[in-house]
């Protein structure tokens, strides 16, 4: 259990009637604290909660007096002791009986110190007064205390949560949460359940309903969408104003349990420290069960109430935050990356520009920058801090047309030690000393038509880009890429070692019908040496992020950074939207990971996918850029990106995604929707999936959202191209005139493959590579 802080509200206190015999010196006794040692009755039923607030105690007494203060496991004869809840010690029996209602008592002699409430939550509140009332002002550490004879405080105000024959209390949550089981986007992954905050409130509903042996359903639950109530217990952070003021309040890095105007709280900034205020919140419920004389069990919080914990203390959180805006939440952003998201009033342009002095007045270097549609992308980092910071302003300046998003800027935190810098030389666009050949893009054929993906990039220095790989149950495929990569190679007019050199392999997200070919390959061509990998390229969310997403796979978050370590000059890089990197004669643009759908939660992992652009430009003999228009191709290429990452770029860019190709999203099945499509306008597209699937898929009528989607993107825009993935390799030279699509052929075989013109239905048709 982390250090737990416990604010309890000094100010609340002191205005209720609090009886005391301390009101002068002549009551009060100076306490020698040496040799004192503290007790307690613990049991397997005592919380870590409870624990933590005596250790806290303990601890806090040592710096105040320089004693370092012992536990002991029973009491002794003539021990100096300080007696922490109910025991059998007289002092502790004459505190408790002293306390009349709900409330705390302390009995101080020279050889005792008895705290003791009417549950232990109460106990915890009085050791918490305790330290402000007589440690906190204390200077210069003193082996002495100055302390009252006997305090008491009774009939305090508490809330009532819950008893054994009913609660007039409800849970509150965000109306935005997913409450039901399954996906409401497709029947596929079935394992859907609940969004995490709403896990969270269940988790304490049933903890409330159990400890007094009551039906759960008996407690009440709503979203924040009601009106307000004066008896709630808010979960996460519905709206509501208590939740605001306290969120204000609490520091980024803290979570916790809070009683205000007679309403309890279990917040934080975010889903993945929620889990800690969730925890806190269980311990807290058994804390604070008491039993009346007639037998009523009853679980009650006092007023004032604030305990909370601190989290992420293996994060970085110790670097300079924007000024004068609103922290919306944060978000575990995986690889020990933590994302502080800033919404409403204040964030715009202005606000980056003035959080970008700040950061650089602070010892932090700027990496990179860039701007697309007025939306601005910064990497810094610090050496001195070990720390590196990506920070992006969202202006979203189509989206009042298009799902109506509103400005964000962001902040994501990591330490050097766990993401790796990319190399200066990847991040400008390098000089190309040597042409050896003119670049290509090839579609890897699906082996027994498989569903999969996978797209090889030569480079016009002779190295490769490889885009995922697809599925590789048999082991077939990856073979099946080395042939196409040595084939390729062999097209080169300067000569080789025989060695196939990938400058990067990107791996949109983790699923295995996109990522198996590269896992055969890593053990048999890479571990071999017989293909040297320089870079991995992609952005992988935490388990946290993805608890309610469907189809969910953690095997590239949980292995990638080991496997990249693991090959001898490799790194992998975590990318960030806006950045970008050059590979001889390629650029790539990253314009969408998983940290963007923040503040929406993830319903389906594709969402996960990255989306990135590649820019190719043909060169002369000499490396030189060719400045005819038709030798520079831009793609885009979508992974299997679904329809928040398809509204996310669509509100972003607008008509600045304009390219000459687009591989078409999640194999044609549920994607990306229309919007984004018609604004890329492609000339080609690449359908990773069979011709007989392209053919479904496109087919008319259909009821299906997607086929509607796949249809209108192949036949009623400017497309004449679709390049499916099975059959031959299909491959398209990129020339210094442009695409050469009059010479498609196979990387295997060097063949010209004839097209099939397509129509279905359609006045116009697509041309489809066909053998």
């Amino acid at each position: 259990m982390k250090k737990i802080i416990s604010l309890l509200l000094a100010i609340l206190m002191l205005a209720c009637t609090l009886t005391t015999f301390a009101g002068c010196a002549l009551f009060k006794i100076k306490v020698d604290m040496t040799d004192f040692s503290v007790f307690y009755t613990s049991t397997r039923n005592t919380t870590a909660t409870f624990k933590s607030s005596v250790i806290d105690f303990c601890d806090e007494l040592k710096n105040c007096t320089g004693v370092k203060i012992k536990t002991a496991k029973q009491i002794q004869q003539g021990q100096k002791l300080i007696l922490i809840g109910e025991t059998e010690h007289e002092e502790s029996v004459k505190a408790y009986e002293s306390i009349k209602g709900d409330g705390f008592a302390i009995r101080v002699s020279k050889d005792v110190i008895a705290i003791v409430g009417t549950s232990q939550l109460m106990t915890m509140y009085a050791l918490q007064y305790f330290e402000e009332e007589y440690l906190a002002d204390i200077g210069t550490p003193s082996t002495t205390l100055s302390l009252p004879r006997k305090v008491k405080q009774s009939k305090m105000p508490v809330a009532e949560l819950v008893n054994s024959e009913g609660s007039e209390f409800s849970f509150v949550y965000e109306a935005s949460l997913d409450t039901t089981k399954g996906c409401q986007w497709t029947e596929a992954y079935n394992n859907c359940h609940y969004d995490y905050p709403y896990d969270m409130l269940l988790a304490c509903q049933d903890a409330l309903a159990s400890q007094v042996k009551l039906r759960n359903d008996l407690i009440k639950k709503q979203s924040d969408e009601t009106d307000a109530q004066a008896n709630e217990i808010l979960v996460g952070m519905p709206d509501r104003a208590e939740i605001t003021e306290c969120l204000a309040d609490l520091p980024d890095d803290h979570a916790g349990v809070f009683v205000r105007n007679g309403k309890v709280l279990v917040t934080s900034h975010s889903d993945s420290s929620l889990t800690e205020a969730k925890d806190i919140f269980l311990d807290l419920v058994k804390d604070g069960t008491v039993t009346d004389e007639d037998g009523t069990v009853s679980v009650r919080f006092p007023e004032g109430l604030s305990i909370s914990t601190q989290c992420f203390e293996d994060f970085v959180t110790d670097f300079p935050k924007p000024e004068g805006l609103t922290l919306y939440n944060m978000q575990d952003a995986g690889d020990m990356s933590l994302q502080y998201l800033y919404m409403g009033e204040g964030v715009n342009a202005d606000a980056f520009h003035a959080y970008d002095k700040v950061l650089q007045s602070s010892g932090y270097t700027l990496l990179c920058e860039n701007e697309i549609e007025q939306s601005l992308f910064a990497t810094y980092v610090n050496h001195n801090k070990n720390t590196t910071l990506y920070v992006t302003y969202n202006a979203f300046i189509h989206g009042k047309d298009n799902y109506d998003y509103e400005p964000r800027l962001k902040v994501i935190s990591a330490s050097l030690e766990n993401v790796t810098l990319p190399d200066v030389d990847i991040l400008r666009a390098p000089y190309i000393k040597q042409k050896k050949v003119d670049s290509t893009i090839t579609a890897v054929p699906l082996e027994n038509k498989d569903v999969g993906m996978g797209y090889v990039i030569m480079l016009e220095d002779g190295r490769f880009v490889i885009f995922d790989g697809g599925f590789d149950e048999n082991a077939k495929n990856a073979t099946k890429l080395w042939e196409i990569l040595t084939s390729l190679q062999a097209r080169q007019t300067a000569g080789t070692d025989g060695t196939i050199r990938i400058a990067a392999w990107v791996l949109t997200h983790s699923h295995a019908d996109h990522y198996e070919v590269f896992q055969e390959f890593l053990t048999k061509y890479l571990k071999t040496g017989q293909a040297k990998l320089e870079y991995i390229l992609g952005n992988y969310p935490s388990e946290i992020v993805t608890d309610n997403a469907g189809g969910r796979d953690m095997v590239l978050y949980n292995t990638i950074k080991n496997i990249a370590q693991g090959l001898n000059g490799c790194k992998f890089i975590k990318i960030h939207t806006g950045q970008r990197y050059y590979f001889s004669n390629l650029e790539i643009e990253v314009l969408y990971t998983q940290e963007d759908a923040n503040p929406i939660r993830y319903d389906l992992f594709n969402d996960t996918s990255c989306t990135l652009r590649f820019t190719m430009q043909a060169t002369d003999a000499q490396g030189n850029a060719v400045s005819n228009k038709e030798a520079t191709v831009t793609a885009i290429w979508t992974g299997d990106t679904f329809i928040y990452g398809s509204r996310f770029m669509t509100a972003m860019y607008g008509p600045d995604l304009k390219a000459d190709m687009v591989q078409v999203a999640h194999h044609g099945n549920v994607g990306c929707e229309s919007p984004l499509y018609d604004n890329i306008d492609p000339t080609l597209i690449w359908f990773p999936h069979t011709y007989a699937l392209f053919q479904s898929y496109t087919k008319y009528p259909s009821p299906n959202w997607q086929s509607t989607v796949d249809r209108k993107l192949a036949f009623e825009g400017n497309v004449k191209y679709a390049f499916v993935s099975d059959g031959a390799c299909v491959t398209i030279a990129l020339r210094t005139t442009g695409p050469d699509y009059d010479g498609v052929f196979d990387a295997l075989t060097g063949e010209v493959i004839p097209y099939f013109n397509y129509k279905n239905n359609s006045e116009n048709g697509v041309l489809v590579p066909i053998r």
